[in-house]
This record gives C-alpha cells, structure tokens and sequence, in this order.
C-alpha cells in the first residue's frame, strides 16, 4: 500500500475534518468529517473558498520537504487551517485559533450567527413597522413627497435586509453550521410556480423572464429554500447587470442521473478576467467602475448551496452578449417519501418577506406594505 492510500485509510473514520490538497490547493480527498461540516470540499477549489485572499501565496512558499506546519486562520470562524507538506501535497486539519478555551465553541457558532442575525433583524422589524403605519398616514393625507421619502426607507431597509440575509448564511457556512436538510423537493413544480413569481416583478423593470420545464417530475433531495434562493440570486445578477432588450431563460431537464438548471440573460456580459472571480466572497464589480456594487456574497451563496446539494455550478459569458450559469443537481426518488409541496405563485408575490421579495430587492424593487 502506497503512502497516499495509507495516509487516507488513516483519517477516513477520524471525527476530525482532514483534507488533501495539491500545491495548488486543489482538493484531492477529504475524509467523511470534512465532507459533513463542510460540504463545499466536495468541491475541487473548495478550501480555496474558505481562505482568506493572501493566504495561496503564503502556502505555496512552503517548500515540499518542510515538516513545519502552516496555520492559516478562516475568516470569521475562530478555526485554523493546518497544512502540514506531504510529499507533493498537503495534509490540512483543522483546530481552533489560539490557546486552549480562546476559541469559539459550538455554543459560540450559534451566539455568533444569532448576534449578528439578530443586530441586523431586530431594528428592521421596528423600521419596516414604522414604515408600515406611516404609509397609512400618507395615504389620508395625500402627501406625495412624504410617500417618496416613505419608498427610499423601505427600499433601503430592504437592503439592509438583503444583506444581512446574505452575510448570516455566509458566517453559518463559515463556521460549517449551515447543515443540509433531507427534504424531497418537487424541483420541476417549484421552478415553474418560483419563475412565473419572478417574471411579474421582473416585467416591472422590463425584463422579460420565461421557463421551460422539458422534464417534468424533476426530484431532489435538500432544502427547497436554499434551491430557492440559489435561483433567485442567479436571476437577481441577470437583471442588475442589463441592457437594452434583455431577458431571461429558465430550463430545467434531465442529465442522465442529475438535474441539470440552466439560467441564461442577453445582459451586459462579463469580461474573462473578471468571471474568474464572481464565486469569491466578497467580490463585486461594477461595469461603470463604482466599488463596492453589491455585498458580494450572491454567487459565493448559490456556490455553497449547490455543494450542499452534492452539484455543481458554472458560469459562462460572453461581454456584450449575455450570462449563462448551469446548476447540475443529483436527482432524487419520490418513492414512498412525501414530496414538499412548492409553495404557489400567488403565496411567494403575497408574502413581502419572502425570499423572492428579499433576494429581487436590489433589482426589481421592494413591495410597499
């Protein structure tokens, strides 16, 4: 038995997450605790998501035949990635920063994310209440000025909304609390009722959006609001970066043993240098060169979600021309398991807080209460 086979037959039924990387960081095997706290090493770049930016030049300067290990700190999570060089490679653990009793527990995951949940949510509440009740004080007394002041806090609560939604889900996948839930999802009805949501409010910015179901009876296994919000941030991207004559295809069909979902726009396009990088946290760009275009956190969601999933996603495009992005997802059975019923199309537009209202907020608008 070779090294390698040796060295895996010894970490696979460990409790402790151990991955193997290549000098370019590129995943070559993870053992089952890796894979079950953190799905997104089913991905070959998926450690390469959870390091910080200056952490691939530090790493490639260790030389092969150093024994000393290197510890790169993930961001937010209070743990540290341990690559120690093994031949060609790394073996990389996982510990937490610091001395003995400094680092967050699982009981501090949960404070973190609630805390930070809870610092954005709390004061929205109060905002979108306030809001509320003095809409219905303009509209006794017909102040328009005041109804538009009224519509720039909504929307800008929305926003804020957006992102805390955003950066909550992005810290629990940090921290590998965002766990994988075992519903069978009915994928072909909750595109079809999802899309034809979507299309309304993108006709308001004159965007026309279509799907097309070509299989129907499409299952799989997961969480129908993270496929949600998969979908919906994809979309939200097709319709911030448009043009003239835009609009949006939605399929959905068969691959052999996957489903395979594919959104596609005539939009502006993204140039090549730049679509290496739409899947890094944080990362936003702006074709007129403003900073900071958005929180950056969309596509980094829709690639954790999709490997939560055991799938992939990847995206195409061509400047001047449009985006395509496929999403492949294993399929699932519906055999004597009882399918999630999606929810419809009139309950997704009637709920001002649903996911399809919050995650469209920066390109189509916000609802008025």
């Amino acid at each position: 038995m070779d090294t390698y086979n040796l060295l895996m037959k010894l970490y696979q039924d460990s409790p402790l997450p151990v991955v193997l990387v290549r000098n370019d960081l590129l995943i070559t095997w993870a053992n089952k605790a890796a894979l079950d706290r953190y799905p997104t090493f089913s991905l070959p770049d998926g450690l390469i998501l959870m390091l910080p930016s200056h952490a691939s030049a530090a790493i490639r300067e260790l030389v092969p035949e150093s024994v000393k290990p290197l510890a790169i700190p993930l961001p937010i999570s209070g743990i540290a990635a341990i690559f120690t060089p093994f031949q060609e490679h790394f073996v990389v653990n996982f510990e937490p920063v610091g001395a003995a009793g400094s680092a967050l527990h699982p009981e501090g995951n949960e404070l973190l994310v609630s805390s930070i949940s809870n610092q954005f949510h709390a004061p929205l509440s109060s905002i979108f209440a306030s809001v509320s009740a003095l809409y219905q004080m303009v509209d006794q007394c017909d102040n328009d000025h005041l109804s538009s002041m009224l519509q720039s806090i909504n929307q800008n609560g929305y926003s804020m909304l957006r992102s805390a939604s955003s950066l909550t889900s992005y810290v629990k996948y940090c921290l590998g609390e965002g766990r994988r839930e075992q519903e069978t999802v009915d994928l072909s009805g909750l595109l079809e009722n999802l899309c034809d949501a979507a299309a309304i409010l993108t006709h308001s910015i004159s965007i026309p959006l279509a799907a097309t179901v070509i299989d129907p009876g499409l299952v799989v296994t997961g969480s129908q609001k993270k496929l949600t919000q998969a979908v919906l941030h994809v979309i939200s991207n097709s319709c911030r970066y448009t043009c003239e004559h835009n609009y949006i295809e939605v399929s959905a069909r068969r691959s052999e043993d996957r489903a395979l979902i594919t959104i596609s726009d005539h939009g502006l396009g993204i140039d090549p240098q730049t679509a290496e990088h739409v899947f890094e946290p944080f990362f936003s760009f702006d074709h007129q060169g403003r900073p900071f275009a958005g929180d950056g956190l969309g596509l980094t969601i829709v690639r954790y979600i999709v490997a939560q999933h055991g799938g992939s996603v990847a995206l195409t495009s061509r400047p001047g021309q449009g985006t395509t992005v496929a999403i492949t997802l294993p399929l699932g059975t519906d055999a004597g398991l009882s399918v999630k019923i999606p929810p419809m199309r009139a309950d997704l537009l009637r709920d001002r807080f649903s996911d399809l209202h919050i995650v469209l907020s920066d390109s189509c608008g916000c609802p008025t209460p």
